[in-house]
């Protein structure tokens, strides 16, 4: 199984009195299909999913499974520095039948490369739903080796990862180290084409949160082979993909997706808080310049 194209990273709206969103979730869901996306990853970092309950964190998924209603695939994003509370929510989400779940590193702990082995090795022998790994050191304090990420991936139902790193050699080195198939993932818009240039087959975006149809055009525009026009197109969506990282994810794209979405809220939980005015005037401006709104 591979997944290509982007993959939104989407947002969780939150109520005035800091529940959920139902409604304003399930229409971001619809619309995200209806423009174009390959698929959708719900309970990322973007989701806000370390402050979610696992009440919450059912729900959602559960919104989002029944929503897609299998037009797109579905990644459902599980992070926990447990290795049994990841246990617990991957089996929640192959219940309900998404297509696979994206496993975060254990942030805090910093395990050794060993820790990070078992870790994912007790997930695979303990769980049935395809598996892709997430890297993101600058969120988690520890850094999945290459050659770890190698091991791993000769568990059967590990399937890819989700590359946050920014470092363009690692999708090259990956393809040599690796003697299987597996979804190559950037996990940062801003090197999302090069990424694909160096054997990705695709990315999971925060921008296609406000963006969806332009991401998915970069997408598909690369695997038609039309490299100049995706060029292009990367260039036009390079200052908003820059803008959305002004503050913490998902400060800015929360924002810019309440001028879009007027139904979505900008609430955030604590400890994240509002964009400030000067985030706001700066996401404000790139979104009109590219008429976006």
């Amino acid at each position: 199984m591979q997944f290509r194209g982007v993959f939104t990273s989407l947002v969780t709206p939150f109520n005035k009195d800091n529940t959920i969103g139902k409604n304003a979730f399930c229409e971001l869901v619809e619309w995200q299909i209806s423009e174009g996306v390959h698929g959708l990853v719900p309970c990322g970092t973007t989701g806000e999913s370390s402050t979610l309950t696992f009440e919450e964190y059912c729900k959602i998924v559960e919104l989002c499974v029944k929503t897609v209603n299998k037009q797109v695939p579905i990644i459902a994003g599980v992070g926990s520095n447990n290795t049994a509370e990841v246990i617990k929510k991957v089996k929640y989400v192959e219940s309900v039948e998404a297509d696979a779940v994206l496993v975060v590193a254990p942030y805090y702990n910093k395990p050794t490369q060993d820790g990070l082995y078992s870790h994912f090795k007790t997930i695979h022998d303990n769980t049935h739903i395809p598996i892709i790994l997430y890297n993101v050191p600058g969120r988690c304090a520890v850094d999945i080796s290459d050659v770890t990420i190698a091991k791993i991936m000769e568990f059967e139902r590990v399937i890819g990862i989700k590359d946050a790193t920014g470092d363009l050699n690692r999708p090259l080195n990956l393809k040599t180290l690796v003697k299987k198939e597996i979804s190559l993932l950037s996990g940062e818009d801003s090197t999302a084409l090069a990424f694909n240039i160096h054997g990705g087959c695709g990315c999971i975006s925060v921008t296609a949160n406000i963006a969806p149809k332009l991401c998915a055009k970069l997408q598909n525009l690369f695997f038609n082979k039309q490299f100049a026009e995706a060029a292009e197109l990367n260039k036009k969506l390079f200052s908003l993909n820059q803008v959305l990282f002004c503050e913490a994810n998902p400060i800015p794209v929360k924002y810019g997706l309440s001028l879009l979405k007027p139904n979505i809220s900008p609430n955030l939980r604590l400890p994240l808080t509002e964009a400030s005015e000067d985030a706001k005037i700066k996401v404000k401006k790139v979104m009109q310049d590219l008429s976006i709104i």
